[in-house]
């Protein structure tokens, strides 16, 4: 038989297994997992939620075929097909996104690949214009003049 246990040190248990990186919670007494429906009776509904949120994160990461929305605090996640393109359009937070990439917003009339090798445009040195390789070599001229 299991021992009695207030809710306050049940509420204390439960966070410090949360501190620690617990998915779950356990009997202190047995180790067994405490089913949802009897957590949500012994712990505050914050505790039980993030909880749970944990517990669905380790599934994720677990399943190649789930992804997360690339938003960022966005909790959506989605099965990925063998053969879809990646394309996502998130019913949550409206944007599309790769979610074989993470790129947002999505890459149009491209694939993951092709987008990588896209080339970027490269920043420029705000006070003249020049590339910092120039204004290096331009730093040098002038020093050899002065000599």
């Amino acid at each position: 038989t299991h021992g009695w246990y207030c809710l306050e040190c049940m509420a204390r248990y439960a966070q410090s297994r949360l501190e620690v990186g617990a998915v779950e919670l356990t009997c202190p007494e047995c180790s067994n997992t405490v089913a949802e429906h009897d957590l949500r009776k012994i712990v505050p509904a914050e505790m039980v939620e993030r909880l749970l949120q944990r517990s669905l994160e380790r599934a994720v990461s677990c399943d190649a075929n789930l992804k997360a929305c690339p938003t960022p605090g966005c909790p959506m996640r989605v099965a990925l097909e063998d053969g879809s393109s990646g394309y996502f359009l998130c019913p949550l937070c409206k944007k599309t996104s790769c979610v074989r990439c993470g790129v947002q917003p999505w890459h149009k009339k491209m694939s993951c690949d092709e987008y990588v090798k896209k080339p970027r445009p490269t920043t420029k040195n705000k006070g003249r214009g020049h590339s910092a390789a120039a204004a290096a070599a331009m730093a040098a001229e002038s020093n050899e003049e002065a000599l």
